[in-house]
């Protein structure tokens, strides 16, 4: 688990995060040196992207239901760190509240049926509630394009890469002011205190009924289109490893290599 990779981490270890949420908690829990510690953000997929009105798209909006439709999107994960015990209590109120939007939830049959049984509540609107599973990347973007809002109020993120999916979609995010998520989603999203449902219920509200609102995450969008890509990954994990002299790294990997408890394969895990 992450409790034996972090103990597993020495002093010397060079340590690429996905965020400075990360970085910092990881020097707060390990022995690591700080200035061994680098961040390279994540990136979405090219599928991730603002499309415009197409047939394919068309075409699985309407076989789903919500073609031209006012719709949240939620992830329904089994993770008590997403949060979805709070998020649908709270999108029931939204639901009962605005009786033009729909909610599509991204889960398993056997998730959807652990929800339906879970949560009584969502049988008094399953007409305007849609469980969806198995999407491809162009399917899940074609979601995104239309949808009013992704829904991820989650109580912990390490990075957060379903908001950037969402957000290269030019989809507005409500989502956590917790952890790292305020630093990926920036001034493309709505805060809320994920562990209150009417910071949640109030966030959701002002966005559906806030088109001013919606266009100027929308034109915050836009602003930092194509920030984050692989090809920025790439070259940010080859700034970092410009940084490293040819000293430092044979001296990782000569530690690694005499270190009894370590493969020397391991220094690919460690750099990559």
């Amino acid at each position: 688990g992450t409790t034996k990779i972090v103990e597993s981490i020495s002093k010397n270890d060079i340590c690429i995060c996905v965020s400075e949420y990360t970085r910092m908690d990881l020097i707060r829990h390990s022995n690591v040196y700080p200035e061994n510690t680098f961040v390279v953000p994540l990136a979405a997929d090219d599928e991730f992207k603002i499309i415009r009105d197409d047939s394919n798209s068309k075409n699985f909006l309407k076989r789903i239901g919500v073609y031209k439709n006012k719709y949240l999107v939620c992830l329904a994960q089994d993770d008590p760190r997403k949060n979805l015990s709070a998020t649908v209590v709270a999108l029931e109120e939204v639901l009962i509240q605005n009786k033009d939007v729909k909610l599509v939830f991204i889960a398993s049959e056997v998730r959807k049926q652990n929800i339906m049984n879970e949560y009584e509540i969502l049988k008094d609107n399953s007409d305007r509630i849609i469980f969806i599973s198995n999407l491809n990347d162009s399917e899940l973007a074609a979601l995104y394009n239309h949808a009013t809002a992704f829904i991820y109020a989650s109580l912990a993120e390490g990075f957060g890469l379903p908001i950037i999916e969402a957000i290269s979609c030019g989809c507005p995010v409500i989502t956590s002011s917790l952890t790292s998520i305020p630093s990926v989603a920036t001034d493309c999203a709505l805060y809320v205190d994920p562990r209150n449902v009417t910071s949640i219920i109030d966030a959701v509200n002002l966005l559906l009924r806030s088109p001013s609102l919606v266009e100027q995450i929308k034109t915050n969008i836009l602003r930092i289109s194509g920030k984050y890509t692989w090809k920025d990954v790439a070259q940010n994990y080859l700034a970092v490893f410009k940084l490293l002299s040819k000293s430092k790294l044979d001296e990782i990997i000569y530690n690694y290599d005499n270190h009894p408890k370590h493969k020397k394969s391991e220094i690919i895990y460690r750099l990559f």
